[in-house]
């Protein structure tokens, strides 16, 4: 867990677009240092959608959700993303390599996807790798 707040404090969202896949309650917004331009809640459970939306218009930080079908692309342009967070989410999807594509088409060249599943395993993905 160490690792995953080291990466949420020193991300520096200052101006950046931030998606997040599976949002919850966003309990790691109390450890960022700045607030990005916009975040993207995606999200297949309407009721975590409205939950984060509130969370965030309460902390004065832009915010724009989609909820997800299973198989649908992201509704969002290519390379538009500055970062992707994902907690425990990405576990859930089998298969998961045409997810992890969708992803890559949206974040912008030469930035990370930040993952962590179940078994408490974190990852940064390259993109070379998939």
């Amino acid at each position: 867990m160490m690792q995953d707040i080291k990466f949420l404090t020193e991300g520096g969202f200052t101006g950046k677009v931030v998606l997040e896949i599976g949002p919850g309650d966003i309990r790691h917004m109390k450890f960022w240092k700045s607030k990005p331009s916009k975040y993207l809640l995606g999200e297949i459970d309407n009721t975590m959608l409205i939950k984060g939306e509130k969370i965030l218009k309460n902390n004065d930080i832009s915010v724009e959700s989609v909820l997800l079908e299973r198989r649908q692309m992201l509704p969002f342009q290519d390379n538009s993303i500055d970062y992707i967070v994902t907690f425990y989410s990405l576990g859930h999807i089998d298969p998961i390599d045409d997810y992890l594509v969708e992803l890559k088409r949206v974040l912008k060249v030469g930035v990370k996807l930040w993952v962590r599943f179940l078994q408490k395993v974190a990852l940064h993905v390259e993109w070379e790798d998939i």
